[in-house]
């Protein structure tokens, strides 16, 4: 009789998750970071001077990109 495998876990660890997910910003954060509204944001999205990606219903936004952004506006 040959001893059977346990099956590996292939789902990330929470911790890899959190650092996956730490690396962009919601709408929200990124518009109380930059002190604009939403509909500003919106706007710099649609003319491309900010990119962001659809997950579900929410934007999310790298944090270099804001950085570059903040960066670019000073």
């Amino acid at each position: 009789m040959t001893k059977q495998r346990e099956p590996k876990n292939t789902e990330p660890r929470r911790e890899e998750v959190d650092r996956y997910f730490a690396q962009f910003m919601t709408t929200n954060e990124v518009c109380a970071y930059l002190h604009i509204t939403s509909m500003t944001l919106q706007r710099w999205r649609k003319a491309g001077k900010v990119s962001g990606k659809r997950a579900g219903r929410y934007w999310l936004y790298r944090k270099e990109d804001i950085e570059a952004l903040l960066k670019d506006r000073k």
